[in-house]
């Protein structure tokens, strides 16, 4: 077991850590197929690391604020937090349900207020778009997570939201896990034809935007191959995204999205030439257990005492921030989320002594515990976790 001592200085130092994968070698982009002009993030490792070799490793937590339904003074605390736990950046949701309810009408008061709070406290937001309005959906079933009837009216959206804040948030990631039917009931061609079309809307509004393809929940599987293979989309996003939860939700080994994952998605963007990046852009490992040996709803056993505890937690996000690191010679760190569950319980760890007005709370072990359309899921109200004081 660490000592106390040890153990705030763990969690202190990886607080939020986050990893990217970076896709490509460093060539320049005439040498690419792009259907949308390359950007980088600027910190990004091809932009930041030094002759030497030496990068610094930006860090990040996140939280959703689905629906801005949070007051701004939660938010401050958080932001306040963050700050003082040297936190850059935040991902988090931009609802395109919370702003556009009725169509052409738009409230912007809780994400105006999200914006300022964040340049007052400076950290940087960057956002994915997503969720469906009712409105803009096919029928009134799960319509947050249905594909829009029309993409252009997504398209819009984005192209709207992006010259409002352009000049303060300069990455937009575009929807949520889509190859996860939580959160997304379309097909792959459907996501395509959606990314194809706010990609080329959101250049049309910021050309100097950097594009986030959807993070993907299931790795190199069907959904994202026929992304690529079939549709390029990579060449209208700067970026390909994966979510790493081994274990607890998705039942693979710890090893296996640095081992097989993110080489199998290298060789997929490098045989379409797009340059994209690669992030790694949530990772988590929860403190709590679905049962006394099962790690969540999804299953994963649970063997021994020091398993989802706080300072295994800490362990393993380190484990995950070091197989990231060894994983591939072009890998690179930089800006990214730790699910609520690990920052929450990082920020509250290495605060203990000093304590702030803050936490968040806790992550439902099916990862869907609040519908899109605020209300609870009753399907996942036996998974629900108990919350931390908010």
């Amino acid at each position: 077991m660490l000592s106390r001592l040890k153990y705030r200085a763990l969690v202190s130092a990886f607080a939020g850590v986050f990893i990217f994968a970076r896709l490509v070698a460093a060539q320049g982009s005439a040498d690419f197929a792009r259907a949308l002009p390359l950007h980088r993030f600027p910190a990004s490792r091809l932009s930041q690391t030094d002759a030497r070799g030496f990068y610094h490793l930006a860090t990040a937590v996140g939280d959703d604020y689905f629906d801005g339904r949070d007051s701004i003074a939660r938010v401050n605390r958080h932001m306040q937090a963050a700050r003082q736990a040297g936190v850059k950046y935040l991902r988090c949701a931009s609802s395109w349900n919370g702003i556009e309810k009725t169509q052409g009408q738009y409230n912007w008061t809780f994400w105006d207020g999200l914006v300022r709070a964040a340049r007052n406290n400076g950290i940087e937001l960057i956002p994915y778009v997503a969720y469906t309005p009712e409105w803009a959906a096919r029928d009134s079933h799960d319509f947050w997570k249905q594909p829009p009837r029309d993409p252009d009216l997504y398209a819009e959206f984005l192209c709207r939201i992006a010259a409002r804040y352009r000049g303060a948030i300069r990455s937009w990631e575009l929807w949520n896990e889509p190859d996860n039917k939580d959160y997304w009931l379309g097909t792959s061609e459907e996501y395509a034809k959606l990314v194809m079309r706010a990609a080329v809307r959101i250049r049309d509004a910021n050309p100097d935007a950097v594009l986030v393809l959807g993070g993907m929940a299931y790795g190199p599987g069907p959904f994202l191959q026929t992304l690529l293979t079939a549709y390029s989309a990579d060449r209208y996003v700067d970026v390909v995204a994966l979510h790493a939860y081994p274990e607890p939700w998705g039942g693979e080994r710890a090893e296996i999205p640095f081992q097989e994952w993110i080489p199998a998605v290298r060789e997929m963007i490098e045989r379409d030439r797009s340059g994209a990046d690669l992030w790694v852009n949530e990772t988590g490992y929860p403190d709590y257990r679905f049962k006394p040996a099962q790690a969540s709803v999804y299953g994963g056993d649970v063997f021994y005492r020091y398993e989802h505890t706080r300072t295994y937690q800490a362990m393993m996000l380190l484990k995950f921030f070091l197989m990231g690191l060894a994983s591939d010679a072009s890998l690179g760190g930089t800006v990214g989320h730790i699910k609520r569950t690990a920052g929450a319980n990082f920020l509250r760890a290495f605060t203990r002594s000093v304590p702030l007005p803050f936490s968040y709370s806790t992550e439902n072990t099916s990862r869907s515990s609040t519908a899109r359309n605020g209300t609870k899921d009753a399907n996942n109200q036996t998974d629900r976790n108990v919350e931390v004081e908010r």
